[in-house]
C-alpha cells in the first residue's frame, strides 16, 4: 500500500461562546463530502473531496474541558472514547497492500479546543443501561485502512479519511476543510457485487422434511426464473450449529450459490449465538454465510421462513410471489409508510425517516403516509388504515419490546397487526429499526407480521420483514436503513438481498466503529426471500 499526504497550515482562535465557526471563505455555502468514481484501463479510482465551510461548536457542560462539534451534511466519527471528527469511509476492492492512497489535506485551520469524544450508543430498548463516560488519548490517524475479508473470492478493505486531528498535549484541534483523497485499486466494488459466477447451484434451501410441502410454489417460481435450486433436508445434515456451518461452507466451496433460505423458526432450525453489544447470546444466521477467515461481509444473500407448519410456509411463499409478480395494482407500489419516534439527535429519528421518505419520492415517485410520535394521528387504527390501502414499503425508527412498537402515540403491537384489513392489497416490506422485534420465533413481532390471518383465515400483515433479534443500538441500524434506499436508487438495485447488503456496506462507509457494524450484521434477519424483486413502479 502506498499513501501520500500533503498539508499546509492556517491559524484561528476559537470563539469563547457556542456559535458557528467559519473554516473557509465560503462559510455561507453548504457543507458537503463528494465521492466520485473513475474507471481507467487496469485501475479503478475513487476520489473524496471535503467541503467543510463551517462548523457548530458548543460547550460540553458535563465535561467542560471538551467542546462538542458538529456540521450540517457532514458525518462525524463514532469511535467510543476518541474525538468525534469529520470523516468519510470507502469500501474498496483489494487488500490493503494492493491499494494506492493519496491524501492532499490542504490548509489546516487550528482551533484552541479538545473535541468531545464519542460515547457508547443508546439502545432502542424500553429501558436504557447505564453507560460510563469514555475517553482515551490514543493518537488519531487521518487515514486508516482495514481489511474486511473476502466477498465471493474478492478481497475487500475499508479506507477511512478523517478531516481533523486533536492534539491532547497542545489542546489544539486541526481541521482540514478542503481535504482531498483518492484510492486506486484494481477492481470496481460495484462490479464485484454485481458479478455473476457460473455455478451448478444458485439457490440453496435447507428445510426440515416436515415443512417441504410448503415450498413447492417457491421452487417452481425460482426455477422458472432460471435459477438452479437445490433443496436439502435438515435431517440429512443434523440440527446442529457446527454441522450446519460446515455444510453451508462445503456447499459453497463446491458451488458458490448466491442465495440461501433456511426454512423454520429457530426452535426448528438452530442458529448461532454470538456476543454483541446487545446480548452475549445474540441469535444470528450471519456466521453461516461467512465463507473465509476474517470475513466481515457475508458471501451469500440469505433469509428465513419463520414458520412452524407447512401452511405458514406456503402462506409466506404466496406473499413473496404476489409481491414479485405485481399481483396488486401498480399504484400501490408507489405508496410507503414512515413511522418515527420523537427521540434522537444528529440526526433525530424524525430526520432519518423524513430523509428516507424524500429519497423514495425523488427516486421512485412514491407518496408517503407519515406518522410522527407526537402527532395525534400516530395511532394503530390510522397506521392500519394506511396499510389497508396497500403499500410497498414501511420503515419504523423507535423503541421495540419484542412484540410492539413503543414510539407511536399509542403503542402498536401484535394485537394491532391482527386488526389489519390488508388481505386483498399489496402488503409491504418492513424495515424495523427497533429492539427485540426480530426474534425468529412464534409470538414475536416480526413473526406475527408474516403469519397473521384475519377471521376468514386470509393472510394479513407484511410481505417481508427485516429486524433485529436483541437490543440494538441507536444510530447504526438507522444509518443502514437510510443507506438501503440511497444505494437502491443510486445503483439501480432490483433484488431484496442486494438492497440489504448495500445498506450494510453504506453503514461501513458512514460509521467508523467496525465492531458496531459487525454487531448490526449479526442482529438483523430477513424474514423473507432474498432473490425477490425490490421495486417501486
Amino acid at each position: 500500500m502506498k499513501t501520500f499526504l500533503k498539508t499546509a497550515l492556517v491559524l484561528m482562535s476559537l470563539p469563547a461562546l457556542a456559535e458557528t465557526v467559519a473554516l473557509t471563505s465560503m462559510s455561507g455555502s453548504m457543507n458537503s463530502v463528494n465521492v466520485s468514481e473513475v474507471k481507467t484501463r487496469g485501475a479503478y479510482i475513487q476520489e473524496v473531496s471535503f467541503n467543510i465551510n463551517s462548523i457548530e461548536t458548543s460547550a460540553n457542560f458535563a465535561h467542560p474541558q471538551f467542546t462538542v462539534v458538529s456540521a450540517k451534511n457532514i458525518s462525524f466519527s463514532q469511535n467510543v472514547g476518541s474525538p468525534s471528527l469529520p470523516f468519510k469511509a470507502l469500501v474498496v476492492a483489494g487488500k490493503p497492500s494492493d491499494l494506492d492512497i493519496v491524501v492532499d489535506a490542504g490548509q489546516a485551520v487550528e482551533l484552541d479546543m479538545i473535541t468531545s469524544p464519542s460515547q457508547p450508543e443508546d439502545c432502542r430498548c424500553e429501558v436504557q443501561k447505564a453507560k460510563k463516560w469514555a475517553f482515551n488519548e490514543k493518537a488519531q490517524v487521518m487515514t486508516k485502512v482495514e481489511y474486511l475479508g473476502k466477498y465471493r473470492g474478492q478481497d475487500l478493505s475499508r479506507v477511512t479519511f478523517t478531516a481533523a486531528q486533536t492534539d491532547f498535549v497542545t489542546g489544539i484541534t486541526s481541521f482540514y476543510p478542503n481535504l482531498k483523497a483518492s484510492v486506486t485499486s484494481n477492481a470496481s466494488l460495484a462490479d464485484v457485487f454485481a458479478a455473476e459466477v457460473e455455478s451448478d447451484v444458485d439457490y440453496l434451501i435447507v428445510s426440515p422434511s416436515s415443512l417441504l410441502g410448503g415450498l413447492t410454489d417457491l421452487v417452481n417460481k425460482k426455477e422458472s426464473e432460471g435459477l438452479k435450486v437445490k433443496t436439502v433436508k435438515l435431517e440429512d445434515i443434523g440440527n446442529d450449529v457446527a454441522k450446519l456451518t460446515a455444510f453451508f461452507k462445503a456447499e459453497f466451496a463446491k458451488n458458490p450459490y448466491k442465495y440461501a433460505l433456511i426454512v423454520g423458526n429457530d426452535t426448528l432450525v438452530v442458529n448461532h449465538k454470538v456476543d454483541t453489544s446487545g446480548s452475549s447470546s445474540t441469535p444470528s444466521d450471519y456466521p453461516y454465510f461467512l465463507m473465509d477467515a476474517g470475513d466481515m461481509i457475508p458471501d451469500v444473500h440469505y433469509g428465513r421462513v419463520v414458520a412452524a407448519t407447512t401452511e405458514e410456509v406456503a402462506r409466506q411463499v404466496k406473499k413473496w410471489i404476489g409481491y414479485a409478480d405485481h399481483s396488486s395494482p401498480a399504484a400501490q407500489y408507489l405508496k410507503m409508510v414512515g413511522i418515527a419516534s420523537n427521540e434522537g439527535n444528529a440526526p433525530s429519528d424524525e430526520e432519518y425517516v423524513t430523509g428516507i421518505e424524500a429519497d423514495m419520492k425523488a427516486g421512485y415517485s412514491t407518496t408517503t403516509t407519515h406518522f410522527a410520535q407526537n402527532s395525534a394521528t400516530s395511532r394503530p387504527e390510522n397506521i392500519n388504515k394506511a396499510l389497508g390501502d396497500g403499500a410497498s414499503f414501511l420503515v419504523y425508527l423507535g423503541h421495540g419490546s419484542g412484540t410492539s412498537w413503543g414510539s407511536t402515540g399509542v403503542s402498536y403491537n401484535n394485537a394491532s397487526i391482527k386488526q389489519l384489513t390488508n388481505s386483498k392489497v399489496l402488503q409491504p416490506i418492513i424495515v424495523d429499526v427497533a429492539c427485540m422485534n426480530g426474534v425468529l420465533r412464534k409470538g414475536y413481532f416480526g413473526e406475527t407480521w408474516l403469519n397473521a390471518t384475519n377471521a376468514q383465515g386470509e393472510s394479513i400483515g407484511a410481505s417481508m420483514y427485516y429486524g433485529g433479534s436483541v437490543n440494538i443500538s441507536w444510530h447504526p441500524p438507522a444509518i443502514m436503513a437510510r443507506g438501503m434506499v440511497k444505494k437502491a436508487i443510486s445503483l439501480g438495485l432490483g433484488k431484496v438481498g442486494d438492497v440489504l447488503l448495500a445498506g450494510q456496506v453504506y453503514l461501513l462507509e458512514n460509521y467508523t466503529g467496525k465492531e458496531e457494524v459487525k454487531d448490526n450484521f449479526e442482529w438483523y434477519h430477513l424474514f423473507g426471500e432474498p432473490s425477490s424483486p425490490f421495486h417501486f413502479k
